[in-house]
């Protein structure tokens, strides 16, 4: 899929962004209360933790999901405001790093 190479502040999601697994799919986006991120090769049931980061590359929230039986996590924005974002999930060893559009 795509990598991103960022300028960040300290502390914040990092300066160098590389995907582990491409084949993971944020969508949709833009998204409007939900977010689906496909997770290929996982385990239904399994934890997965959800980083969103603003555009400042401060931290917004970091929440622990379950992998459900379509291999996805659904991540609800029903709180976040309009705007850009990045999500980091963290899968075992695995990292996914995705930018999206809030509407």
């Amino acid at each position: 899929m795509f990598n991103y190479r960022i300028g960040a502040l300290e502390n914040s999601i990092c300066d160098t962004i590389r995907n582990t697994h491409p084949s993971w799919l944020l969508y949709p986006n833009p998204a409007f209360n939900n977010l689906n991120l496909d997770v290929p090769n996982s385990k239904q049931g399994s934890p997965i933790v959800i980083e969103i980061f603003n555009m400042l590359g401060q931290l917004i929230e970091k929440k622990e999901y379950k992998i459900n039986l379509n291999y996805q996590v659904d991540i609800s924005l029903g709180n976040f405001s309009r705007g850009i974002y990045f999500l980091k999930a963290t899968y075992g060893n695995d990292k996914f790093i995705g930018k999206f559009l809030k509407e």
